[in-house]
């Protein structure tokens, strides 16, 4: 059957292909897409249409199951047949194009990979209108890449539009509209929106253990999505029971390796040092830095995640090397990110915390003056994230002996914290004790 010369039949087996994709079954689905790309090629020639097709989703299966250089190898050869033969227009080219970005994200790549998907969409929208499936798909995907840039307004406005385009042409519970709305709840939650983003997330969380079960890979990602903006939101012992059940499932789904468990793994370890774990944390930040050193390399955003986050670990176990790894991981978060990326800005926030805890009070204040003004301009001047360098830069000025300054800056803070959280925010009476605010990295989804 899979070197078929039927029409018929070729189709059905795409379509068995996707559907087992769409169902999780990414080795079900690789395996299939593999078995037909070998027995159509002889009958069909290099890239004939269905060929192309066929390869693409083999290369989404590949890229779901880990194998990220493989997946790029296809895309890579559709794309440049398709650029060349086909035109840059072309449907086919604009697939290729999007599954490649979704590559290079997964490669680390994550600049490479929205350049290649603002093109996409931009392409898309001139050729075949905004509400056609590859404009809207295009447009998921350049959200996608806005998100991981950094750019979490724009990857909001964008991804509100997308949900709703799809909600009016598919329905609420379709998979493409649910990973629409499930992207919206997480760039509320990266806007500060926390308990907007909670609420979206529990509502959406719950539509996927109804329509999907509780093992899906859409189900998982709301799960830890969820556990995310919860403990955003304030709620650290509902937020560690609910990572806990994330690694749990992940590990089980995907096996403890892959880069979706090795990231339940971290945010856990950041929930653990919100409850005062500071042991666990320490040992789950240091397993999961170490396997994505192993798994994806030295240089990628996920390893950056986890180095910020062991940091964290390490400098509230009283550990001096939080200020080395601070240092280094912050200098390969600019190479890679860049000086103002969110991540980049919270290892520099992180740093300016281990210098103070080594009795550098200027070093710490130098560092927290320039975070601070690049947390405003890039979150806002209410973020909660501008508002706990805020309050750790007035801690800084009070060591220095510069009470004033500091009491002005602290004052402005907790107004401002009780605004935007709420005066019972753990944050809120945190920054009201003074105590030293971390700044933790989630790895996004992939």
């Amino acid at each position: 059957m899979h070197g078929s010369d039927d029409p018929a039949v070729r189709k059905l087996i795409i379509q068995l292909v996707r559907y087992r994709h769409r169902r999780g079954e990414f080795e079900a689905s690789r395996d299939l897409a593999a078995e037909a790309v070998a027995g159509w090629r002889p009958v069909l020639g290099e890239h004939a249409e269905e060929l192309n097709t066929l390869n693409m989703h083999l290369a989404n299966a590949l890229r779901s199951n880990g194998e990220r250089d493989a997946a790029r190898e296809i895309d890579e050869q559709i794309l440049n047949y398709a650029r060349t033969q086909l035109g840059p227009n072309h449907r086919t080219t604009v697939w290729a194009a999007n599954g490649l970005a979704a590559d290079l994200r997964q490669l680390g790549d994550w600049r490479g990979a929205c350049e290649l998907d603002q093109d996409s969409l931009q392409r898309c929208r001139r050729t075949f209108g905004a509400d056609d499936a590859h404009t809207v798909r295009a447009a998921h995907n350049y959200a996608v890449s806005l998100r991981m840039m950094g750019d979490f307004q724009a990857a909001l406005e964008l991804d509100q539009d997308t949900a709703l385009r799809r909600r009016r042409s598919q329905g609420d519970t379709r998979q493409p509209t649910m990973l629409s709305i499930n992207n919206v709840a997480r760039d509320l939650r990266e806007c500060g929106r926390y308990a907007e983003s909670v609420e979206m997330q529990e509502n959406t969380y719950a539509v996927y253990r109804r329509v999907y079960g509780d093992h899906h890979p859409d189900t998982l990602r709301a799960l830890k999505n969820l556990a995310v903006s919860v403990r955003k939101a304030g709620d650290y012992a509902r937020s560690t029971t609910l990572a806990r059940q994330s690694l749990d499932l992940h590990r089980r789904n995907f096996g403890p390796y892959h880069p979706e468990a090795l990231a339940a793994v971290t945010n856990l370890s950041n929930d653990l040092c919100m409850i005062g774990d500071e042991v666990e944390a320490r040992a789950r930040a240091e397993h999961a830095h170490a396997r994505f050193r192993q798994v994806l390399g030295e240089h990628h955003p996920y390893t950056l995640c986890g180095a910020n986050n062991l940091t964290i670990a390490l400098r509230l176990n009283g550990d001096p090397g939080a200020r080395e790894l601070g240092e280094a991981t912050w200098a390969t978060f600019r190479e890679v990110l860049g000086e103002d990326h969110p991540h980049t800005l919270a290892t520099a926030a992180n740093l300016a915390s281990s210098l103070h805890a080594a009795d550098d009070a200027p070093g710490a204040r130098h560092l927290d003056e320039d975070v601070l003004q690049r947390f405003r301009r890039v979150r806002g001047t209410d973020h909660p994230c501008a508002l706990a360098c805020a309050s750790n830069l007035a801690m800084d000025l009070r060591t220095l002996g510069e009470r004033v300054e500091a009491r002005s800056l602290e004052l402005d803070t907790l107004d401002r914290y009780a605004q935007v959280l709420g005066p019972d925010h753990p944050e809120t009476v945190a920054a009201t004790a003074r105590a030293r605010l971390d700044f933790d990295t989630e790895p996004p989804p992939m």
